[in-house]
């Protein structure tokens, strides 16, 4: 079963992570797992500042230090756990950037946490969860 995993360092996340480990039992088939991590893109006036798109990648290394930073945690619990993944650092939306990946690389569910909005504050600013459902290619896990 190929799964997507989403990790952004929350609780959440990691109980998501907890969650594939203990799905790993209860199936018969191997997982795939590959872990994503978005960070948020350059921000424009970094981008005028430098004057040049060709510094876009040195001016992103600080960002895929602190995803591959954010994703050690959850490599080492399903490392101990016998499951094998795949970390990804993406640069991004994060529910355009999710819902992509898993379309890319054929995942068959999408695993992450949900940080439980209330229900005002989501109708106004919508959760990364709730776009990553209505985005989907493919069913999305929610773990609280």
């Amino acid at each position: 079963m190929r799964i997507l995993l989403a990790i952004d360092g929350s609780e959440h996340s990691t109980r998501a992570v907890q969650y594939v480990i203990r799905l790993k039992d209860s199936l018969r088939v191997p997982l795939q797992v590959q872990l994503v991590n978005v960070q948020p893109p350059v921000p424009k006036k970094e981008l005028l500042f430098e004057g040049r798109l060709s510094e876009l990648h040195r001016l992103e290394e600080p960002f895929r230090a602190e995803g591959a930073k954010r994703l050690t945690g959850a490599q080492a619990a399903l490392a101990a756990a016998g499951i094998e993944c795949q970390p990804h650092v993406e640069i991004g939306e994060p529910a355009p950037v999710i819902a992509g990946f898993a379309g890319s690389h054929h995942s068959e569910t999408i695993v992450m946490g949900t940080h439980g909005l209330g229900a005002i504050k989501s109708l106004v600013l919508g959760s990364v969860a709730a776009k990553v459902v209505h985005l989907s290619p493919v069913p999305v896990l929610l773990v609280h």
